[in-house]
């Protein structure tokens, strides 16, 4: 598949197979911060092998993006395979087939990829997105880019190792993506340690996105979709360094 580098071209070359498909009407981009992950998966390979310098230190990396609503997934995929994936059998599953440009960018924006998480990611929810595997993840890929050129990305990279208010990181959101995106996206944290080394960490951004009356999928404003809950703007957090929080 010959790489498409302007993002509106990406999502509507990806998205045109899915128009007026109901079950790809709305997707959630789920981001990682890796080094949060790392902190409680030493032992995976990504983790093991995770460089102060890699991009997944300082940026945010691929979960998924997946099909609304929630539990839209295993389309049309063999009983042996949904075993070995809810088993965490990833190994077992078929291989992503994609081209040396999209590998590439899974190698960098997908590090899970070391322990298979982009056949896991297919087999529960690119199997409902109605585009091939390259489509899928070539559109996955250029929303993780955007992110981290915007204001969000920017302001996430700048304060690795710090503390932050919830509150700086949704006026980033805000800049990026208007007041709308309060309803459409979740800052997800998790508590690390015990004691006085007790803290609250990033892990995940989610941002809840809508096809528009063309098919395309885009990560902007226009195409922001109502998330489950509103954005929570309250509290601190740490942004964790790579290194397991050291």
């Amino acid at each position: 598949m010959r790489r498409l580098t302007n993002l509106a071209a990406v999502g509507a070359a990806a998205l045109c197979l899915i128009a007026g498909d109901a079950r790809a009407d709305q997707m959630l981009l789920a981001l990682s911060w890796s080094p949060a992950f790392c902190e409680t998966h030493r032992t995976t390979s990504e983790c093991a092998t995770q460089t102060p310098d890699r991009w997944d230190a300082g940026n945010f990396i691929l979960h998924g993006l997946w099909p609304q609503p929630q539990g839209n997934d295993y389309c049309n995929v063999a009983a042996a395979d949904i075993s070995n994936d809810k088993g965490g059998h990833w190994e077992l599953l078929p291989p992503v087939v994609v081209d040396e440009e999209t590998r590439k960018d899974m190698d960098v924006l997908m590090p899970g990829s070391q322990s298979h998480l982009e056949r896991h990611e297919w087999t529960k929810h690119g199997t409902c997105a109605k585009m091939g595997q390259d489509a899928y993840y070539d559109l996955a890929f250029s929303f993780v880019r955007q992110l981290a050129g915007m204001t969000t990305g920017r302001f996430i990279s700048a304060h690795v190792g710090k503390m932050v208010r919830a509150q700086e990181v949704c006026q980033a959101l805000e800049a990026d993506f208007g007041p709308g995106i309060r309803a459409s996206a979740q800052l997800r944290t998790s508590s690390t340690g015990a004691g006085q080394t007790r803290k609250t960490v990033l892990t995940e951004l989610w941002i809840d996105l809508k096809t528009d009356a063309s098919g395309v999928l885009a990560l902007d404003s226009a195409h922001l979709a109502r998330a489950s809950k509103p954005l929570t703007c309250s509290g601190t957090f740490y942004i964790d360094p790579a290194g397991f929080g050291n």
